[in-house]
């Protein structure tokens, strides 16, 4: 579709890394529970559910921003694939022109 760019491999990249974390903080809290209890008796949330809770707000935040969401793809809009851009057509040329001289 020609939507993402070399630039956006960072953002994704974002998206990618607040998942597996999301991921890996749930099962944490699948083995060991959402609290904690001291020696003294304090009962606590367990740093997991802190953890899971903003990297599945980060997520929202990234979806938001590739258009994951119904609501977030009507706002895309998508050029037509025949247009061509006259950027482009100037690099290719000059990538041509380029190898034509070594």
């Amino acid at each position: 579709m020609g939507l993402l760019a070399k630039i956006d491999r960072a953002m994704l990249a974002g998206y990618c890394q607040c998942w597996g974390m999301y991921v890996e903080a749930l099962k944490d809290i699948e083995k060991n529970g959402t609290t904690f209890v001291t020696d003294k008796g304090y009962e606590g949330p367990r740093p997991s559910v802190g953890i899971a809770t903003k990297m599945l707000s980060q997520i929202a935040t990234f979806s938001a921003k590739f258009g994951f969401t119904p609501s977030d793809r009507s706002r895309i809009a998508v050029p037509p694939a025949s247009e061509a851009d006259p950027f482009e057509e100037f690099l290719s040329q000059s990538r041509v022109a380029e190898r034509l001289d070594e």
